[in-house]
């Protein structure tokens, strides 16, 4: 049988343990998600802990249409991690103001380009994004998230 879980970029993997012993694993990171691969032979079960810090991501957008009502056009297009820095490309309606949610484990915020942090509960970040007033009907925006 093939584990295979997959963790928010920049997670760092410090341990993995099979029914309480080491475990060598396969560990890709890259600047969309860490991903672990185990090959397990059962018996009956087993129990797998993974020690690990780190990690962000953009928790998802879930809209919430309903029946003859048009899309606000609020997408979620991509997000990227590099090093200390990710970044999240959205698209928004010309002159809107959005929300979106980060799951962010044991780091911190240094500074935020192209939005504001407006609520902190736990490892849940609120940020405020505004997309500019323009001419097209709807507006990409890159936001930069740097983390200390």
């Amino acid at each position: 049988m093939t584990f295979s879980p997959f963790f928010p970029p920049g997670t760092k993997i410090h341990s993995v343990k099979l029914n309480g012993k080491e475990y060598k694993t396969q560990i890709n990171a890259n600047s969309l998600q860490t991903h672990l691969k185990l090959n397990l032979e059962l018996k009956k079960y087993a129990t797998v802990d993974v020690e690990h810090s780190g990690g962000i991501d953009v928790i998802p957008l879930v809209p919430n249409p309903k029946p003859g009502y048009k899309s606000k056009g609020f997408r979620l297009l991509s997000t990227e991690y590099k090093a200390m820095e990710f970044l999240i490309e959205l698209q928004g309606q010309s002159g809107s103001n959005e929300v979106i949610e980060l799951y962010l484990l044991d780091r911190k915020i240094d500074r935020v380009d192209n939005a504001k942090l407006i609520d902190r509960k736990g490892n849940i970040h609120k940020l405020a994004v505004s997309f500019k007033k323009d001419k097209t009907r709807y507006i990409n925006e890159t936001v930069k998230v740097l983390l200390k």
